[in-house]
Order: structure tokens, then C-alpha cells, then sequence
């Protein structure tokens, strides 16, 4: 079984006693791949949100469709009005199985990765597409087939509409490649980029793109075209997520042992020798300028970090695995992985708050 295998299988067991109590869920129907989903009815579809993000008064929830831990349905979008704490509307995407989801100027770009049962990638319902909010129509950018791969994580260069994609292809093969959105062209692999999966990130301001690179960090300037790799100590632990905020790369690193939150200056290349300790499978989000660290199996943690990281606040939460959050106001939302509701907090204590059910 390779690594990739283990990963996906690592949340079973908690995804295994969630179904065990499917009556707490909404589902799917069991018709064709096109019909309307629904949320009212028991069954073998479980719906699990896998990011968040907010437009305004709206957050914009991206679900994955599974039947015994496999997409078997195109993956939805599910739009909630904050405010009255109320579903606005369900948009069927074309792929299945959406995991990372980017917001600029009214249009929410998702990637997507399904695999099929031997954990090899379906082309065909794999691959990146934009939905336009003020339309709530889908369109497809690039599909697994054109990527030659799964589509994993995105990141965005908004002034040059350059959507960076982490392709993957099989086990310790996840090149990045780029779409650019105005000819919806796929380009080549970036150079010295060999296994981007555990995340990239752009940042607007120094045009550079950081990816998370078979177990190391590397930086790739889309000025001149050259990928560098971070300095890091021997015993810094390899990255499995990024995020960017107040002028730092923050790096969530694990051995799927331990856990560490790492950071540098945007403008460096060495990696800081400071660290914030967490479970191993945690992941590092920012929303709205904010830190958090989403603590998963076997306990749900929600982590508030200060600005200059060196505070948390943390909370303990009733779901165990916590994927995305979203910040409106002095409100975060929390998108968990077998729930169906968003976990609403107040960013400034981190208290917990109500819920709001999909």
C-alpha cells in the first residue's frame, strides 16, 4: 500500500463511526450524476465539506459526494447567507471529489482529484473549474485529461490570472502546472518542482510562487522563471501545508508523528528555527489576515495564533475533523468533514459559538 493509500485511509476510522450514525446526516439520492441533489433522505452518499470560503454576507462551502470513502457523485457547492443562517442555494460542480477552492472577484475557482478504487486518478471527472457567483453556473478550466493528472491544491495570481495547479500523477509525482484563465491553456511543468501534494501558495506582492516539495520547501519566481529551495535545519519536519499572512509563509509541518507550526520572513529563503507544537494531523488556514491551526484525529482542535505567532488559543471541538475556515466580520466558520453543519466561533477569544446546519 503506498503512502498516498495511508493518507486517505488515515481518517476511516472516523469517517467509519460518523456513518454508523448516518441519520444525523443529509445525503444524496442515488440517481444519475446530473439530477438535483438533496439533502433529505438516509442512504449511502455522505456529503463531506472539504473547504470554505466567504463573499460577503456568503460563505461558499465545497462538498465531496462519497460511498464508502470514494466520490461516486459530482461534488457540490453549497451557499449559506450568514446572517439569517440560511442555505441560499446547492450548485452541482462537474468534478468529483473537490478539495481546494480559491475566491477572487466573484468567481470561486475548485480543483478537483477523484480516484478510482485502486487509488489511481480518473482523468475524465478530475480537474479544475470557476464558478461564476453571480450566475451559480459552473465552467470547466481544464479537465484531469489536459492536466495529465489529478488537480490538488491551487494557488492564484490575480494580476496575471495565472491559476498554479498541483498535478497528481501517481505516488512522489505531483508537478505544478499553470492554467491561464483567459485561454483556459494548460502550460508545462514548472522546473525543480517534483511532488508539490502537500500544498503551494502565491503571494501577490514579490510574484513567488512556495510549494511544499517531496518533503522540503522551494520557491518559484514568476518574474525570472527560477525555482530556489528554503534553508531549512536537518531536523525541520517536511511540509504538509501553506499559508500566507502578514508578511510570513507559515509552514505546518509533520512526520504523521508529531506536529509543527514554521515560519519565515516572504522576503527570505531560510526557514526560522521557531516552532508552535500541535498533533500531526493538523493543517494551517488563514482567513481575513487571521491564523488558525485545525487540529484533526483523533481529537477536532481549534488553535487561534497571535500575529507575531508566538500565542494559541484553543478550543475543543465536537466534530474531529475540522477542514477550512472562513472569516466575516469578527465571525470564523468552520468547515468540518463529517458534519452536517459550520461550526461558527468568535476570532478574537476563539470561543465556540452556535451552529449552523446546511
Amino acid at each position: 500500500m503506498t503512502q498516498r493509500t495511508t493518507l486517505a485511509a488515515y481518517r476511516r476510522p472516523i469517517l467509519a463511526s460518523f456513518i454508523a450514525v448516518i441519520s444525523a446526516l443529509f445525503a444524496c439520492s442515488n440517481g444519475n450524476d446530473n439530477e438535483p441533489p438533496t439533502f433529505n433522505g438516509v442512504g449511502n452518499y455522505v456529503a463531506n465539506a472539504s473547504t470554505i470560503k466567504a463573499s460577503g454576507d456568503t460563505l461558499l462551502i465545497t462538498l465531496q459526494r462519497l460511498e464508502n470513502f470514494f466520490a461516486t457523485k459530482p461534488g457540490l457547492l453549497v451557499r449559506i447567507k450568514a446572517s439569517t443562517k440560511t442555505v441560499i442555494d446547492t450548485i452541482q460542480l462537474n468534478f468529483y471529489n473537490p478539495g481546494s477552492s480559491v475566491l477572487s472577484n466573484g468567481k470561486l475557482y475548485v480543483s478537483s482529484q477523484k480516484y478510482n478504487e485502486d487509488y489511481s486518478i480518473n482523468l475524465a471527472k478530475s480537474g479544475v473549474e470557476v464558478v461564476n457567483l453571480a450566475t451559480g453556473i459552473p465552467e470547466i478550466l481544464a479537465t484531469g485529461t489536459q492536466l495529465r493528472g489529478g488537480a490538488n491544491g491551487i494557488a492564484l495570481d490575480k494580476a496575471n490570472q495565472i491559476l498554479y495547479v498541483s498535478v497528481y500523477e501517481y505516488y512522489g509525482s505531483a508537478p505544478v502546472k499553470s492554467i491561464n484563465l483567459s485561454s483556459k491553456s494548460v502550460g508545462t511543468a514548472l522546473p525543480d518542482i517534483a511532488d508539490s501534494f502537500a500544498g503551494l501558495v502565491f503571494d501577490d506582492d514579490s510574484k513567488k510562487l512556495f510549494i511544499a516539495d517531496a518533503g522540503s520547501l522551494k520557491i518559484y519566481n514568476t518574474i525570472d522563471k527560477v525555482t530556489t529551495p528554503v534553508t531549512q535545519s536537518p531536523t525541520t519536519l517536511p511540509p504538509s501545508s501553506l499559508a500566507i499572512t502578514n508578511s510570513l509563509l507559515l509552514n505546518f509541518t509533520s512526520n504523521y508523528e508529531t506536529g509543527e507550526l514554521r515560519w519565515m520572513a516572504l522576503n527570505s529563503t531560510s526557514l526560522l528555527a521557531d516552532a508552535l507544537f500541535f498533533h500531526q494531523d493538523s493543517k494551517v488556514s488563514v482567513a481575513e489576515g487571521n491564523i488558525f491551526i485545525l487540529e484533526r484525529a483523533p481529537v477536532g482542535n481549534l488553535s487561534c495564533i497571535s500575529p507575531d505567532v508566538s500565542v494559541k488559543k484553543q478550543k475543543r471541538l465536537e466534530a474531529d475533523n475540522p477542514y477550512d475556515v472562513a472569516v466575516i466580520g469578527n465571525k470564523g466558520y468552520i468547515a468540518l468533514y463529517d458534519a452536517n453543519y459550520v461550526q461558527v466561533f468568535d476570532v478574537s477569544t476563539c470561543v465556540l459559538g452556535e451552529k449552523i446546519d446546511f
